[in-house]
């Protein structure tokens, strides 16, 4: 979905679309599970253009220790608002942000692509380390037995290479 600004002149316009499960990659560890319903209104004061909304949906993410799916609804209230990169500065002082440009996305040309949007909010709204449960034990680094379901016969007990030169010294004594 893709929102003509110069169309937009200094008016608004809602948008309205339902995302299906393979019309929209989020990233390889997280995915749609069911339509993502996103309903946003976008304003325009001839330059700077305010996107705000919601986008609803469920998404499927990876548990952190053993990479089990773990199904996450998403709700999350949107209010972005956009600069064209010509109104944003060039050479050197394009590089030193502001504080009152921080609150800035920036967009090139005369369409902004509302998709990059939708799925920069629903990566921003995962928290970024999900468990299965709390007591997941993860997957085990020898051999990749799911360690939730079952035991391996590898040694689970590690020394730190570091503590290498005081075993040599425990072993000659």
């Amino acid at each position: 979905m893709r929102l003509n600004v110069t169309e937009l002149g200094r008016g608004s316009k809602v948008l309205n679309h339902s995302y299906r499960p393979e019309e929209l990659v989020l990233d390889e560890e997280t995915q749609l599970v069911e339509p993502l319903e996103v309903s946003l209104r976008a304003q325009s004061n001839g330059v700077e253009v305010r996107i705000r909304g919601q986008i609803k949906g469920k998404v499927e993410v990876l548990c952190h220790r053993c990479l089990k799916p773990i199904p996450m609804p998403v709700e999350i209230e949107t209010d972005v608002a956009f600069i064209p990169a010509d109104q944003y500065g060039e050479g050197e002082s394009a590089a030193e942000l502001t504080e009152d440009e921080m609150e800035f996305s920036v967009f090139e040309g005369d369409e902004l692509d509302i998709e990059d949007l939708v799925r920069e909010q629903v990566l921003l709204s995962i928290p970024g380390r999900l468990l299965c449960s709390e007591h997941c034990r993860g997957l085990c680094p020898h051999c990749g037995t799911d360690l939730n379901s079952a035991e391996c016969g590898c040694e689970q007990q590690e020394t730190d290479p570091r503590w290498s030169g005081l075993s040599a010294l425990k072993e000659s004594r």
